[in-house]
């Protein structure tokens, strides 16, 4: 059982992706490995036509996952939206009256101090 956070990673260093270098370390868990170009061992200067088409194809992956991701969103319907605006809006009001009356009072007694 783990017991911390990264207990399931272990003891293998999550390093951020460094373009420079060619260093990009993925996990290669779950639908395809997008960024695999950069494992290669591909710096930012030596692009070429396979290189382009491989990230062409990492594009149009992450793009299709995207597209998987937004119809499994639950859109609210009209009624919804209306209550949840019109609750947003109630609530603005009054924490704005309340804003208004602290400010005032704070007013009121320094000008008590300063009179």
């Amino acid at each position: 059982v783990p017991v911390s956070k990264t207990g399931c990673w272990g003891f293998e260093s999550l390093l951020a992706c460094q373009f420079r270098t060619g260093i990009c370390r993925r996990p290669q868990t779950g639908i395809g490995n997008r960024f695999s170009y950069f494992e290669s061992g591909m710096t930012e200067g030596s692009w070429n036509m396979s290189n382009v088409k491989q990230v062409i194809q990492s594009l149009g992956a992450y793009l299709g996952e995207v597209g998987i991701e937004f119809k499994k969103i639950a859109w609210p319907d009209r009624k919804e939206l209306v209550d949840s605006t019109v609750v947003v809006i109630a609530f603005i009001v009054v924490l704005a009256v309340v804003v208004l009356c602290c400010d005032k009072t704070i007013l009121f007694f320094l000008q008590l101090i300063h009179a």
